[in-house]
């Protein structure tokens, strides 16, 4: 007779119940970790993405700000030399029509 109030079939059933409670832990776990990094490689190529891009405009903001002061600089340079031209050619001319005068 057996006096145990748990036979050995209870106990393999017990024990097959939680061998496979734990594998499915460990494969749902398994997932997880597998979804996490690849969500975590997704973030990090996203914010690689972002940086370029960030960095492509910001540079392209500096090199159009340096065209633009080039431009300007070139343009008053411009400015400076045609006011000096002009200023010669009316010298020159009031200077003319001194000469010219009768008298």
């Amino acid at each position: 007779m057996n006096n145990s109030p748990v036979t050995w079939n209870e106990l393999y059933v017990v024990a097959g119940l939680i061998i496979g409670a734990g594998t499915t832990v460990a494969a749902c776990t398994a997932w997880l970790w597998r979804l996490v990094a690849a969500m975590r490689k997704e973030v990090a190529d996203f914010r690689e993405k972002v940086a370029e891009t960030y960095a492509t405009t910001h540079t392209v903001i500096q090199v159009e700000s340096r065209i633009e002061a080039a431009l300007n600089r070139m343009v008053e340079q411009f400015e400076r030399g045609f006011d000096r031209v002009i200023g010669l050619i009316s010298a020159n001319a009031a200077a003319a029509r001194r000469r010219d005068r009768p008298g």
